[in-house]
């Protein structure tokens, strides 16, 4: 039970005691003041229409001539083992 007493109390402890630092609270009135103004600021704007893009068709481009020669072949050396004689 003990432990949970801790904890509990702990979390309330630090709240207040992080709440009242000086920084805390500048940033918390910074922030307030900013919502504020922005919300008197914001007035409904009028909807802006969306241009539509107008995209050109390129005519597609004449297609190459096929080729009917086939690519030649390269000929490969034929390596022959050279045979050593063995001393019989």
């Amino acid at each position: 039970m003990g432990k949970k007493r801790r904890l509990n109390s702990a979390k309330t402890k630090f709240k207040t005691k992080h709440a009242n630092h000086p920084r805390v609270q500048y940033l918390n009135n910074q922030e307030e003041e900013t919502i504020e103004e922005a919300i008197v600021k914001t007035e409904p704007t009028p909807k802006v229409a969306l241009q539509e893009k107008k995209v050109e068709v390129k005519p597609k481009a004449a297609p190459k001539p096929k080729t009917t020669k086939k690519p030649r072949r390269t000929s490969r050396k034929k390596t022959t083992k050279k045979v050593t004689p063995t001393a019989s």
